[in-house]
């Protein structure tokens, strides 16, 4: 599987300082989705971030659908609300960076 140049802790990162206003971090996730459809990003990086989380719980979520309806049942104390916010800023900033890609596709068509 191919590895996209940035990390869930670098985006959990620019949350926290600011919803992604970190523009080192959206142009890079501008650039991984010229090679990387939308889905795959999310996919790649839920897929990180439940491995993280499975290192922390018995009983680990095993899809990023399940991290998002975590909220106050047992996991919630080992899956931060910060995690849940970030996976769904990314899921924004990922779906503006398949957009632009298309723009950019058709411009240069």
């Amino acid at each position: 599987m191919r590895k996209m140049d940035i990390t869930v802790s670098e985006i959990l990162e620019a949350h926290a300082e600011g919803l992604f206003l970190k523009s080192e971090v959206v142009s890079r996730l501008i650039t991984a989705s010229v090679y990387f459809e939308p889905e795959e990003i999310i996919n790649q990086i839920s897929g990180d971030l439940i491995n993280e989380i499975r290192e922390r719980v018995k009983t680990p979520p095993k899809t990023a659908n399940e991290i998002y309806h975590l909220g106050g049942k047992n996991y919630s104390a080992k899956v931060s609300s910060e995690e849940i916010k970030a996976l769904e800023e990314l899921e924004k900033v990922v779906s503006f960076a398949g957009y632009w890609r298309m723009h950019v596709y058709f411009k240069h068509a």
